[in-house]
């Protein structure tokens, strides 16, 4: 019987494919975790309302409150102003690296009394526009004093009262 020759390249295939095949042997396999931390979502806390006192009914007139909760009007000295002002005070919290923008918006009147032309002061700062455009980041809170002016179109009666509002928007950047 003849002697059966084994060639190189059959050799050579079946080392190769024995240590293919063994390959899984040599294989480790780690999971990675991906840690991620997001800021704090903003949040806004009402502190006080706005509160103009009281005025004259039936007396058309425009009525402004300062971010400092003083009152002034176009109706002249004959109009008496009485009670407790105050301005609205709202606490803006989140996170302590991103800044925000703050707008104010939806004007809405309640008892012939339309609100227009509000007013903020961010974190102490100096009064003006509502439309404040990159703010310090809020982190732990930082207080926003608002102000508003009211125009009365002279149709209230004595004893009734008006709540007109308005919304204050806070949105990092």
């Amino acid at each position: 019987m003849p002697k059966a020759r084994i060639s190189h390249a059959f050799v050579l295939t079946t080392c190769v494919a024995a240590l293919l095949g063994g390959a899984s042997a040599w294989a480790a396999t780690q999971s990675v975790t991906a840690n991620m931390r997001f800021d704090a979502p903003l949040t806004l806390t009402k502190t006080s309302d706005i509160d103009l006192g009281s005025v004259t009914a039936a007396t058309a007139s425009t009525y402004t409150i300062s971010t400092a909760g003083s009152v002034t009007t176009t109706a002249g000295p004959g109009v008496p102003l009485a009670g407790p002002t105050a301005a609205g005070s709202i606490t803006i919290s989140g996170s302590s690296t991103q800044l925000v923008d703050i707008s104010a918006g939806g004007y809405t009147a309640s008892n012939g009394v339309t609100p227009s032309n509000a007013t903020c002061a961010y974190d102490g700062g100096a009064e003006g526009s509502c439309g404040i455009t990159g703010a310090a980041a809020p982190g732990a809170g930082k207080n926003l004093l608002v102000g508003v002016r009211v125009n009365a179109n002279g149709t209230q009666a004595s004893g009734t009262s008006a709540a007109p509002s308005f919304n204050i928007t806070v949105v990092y950047q």
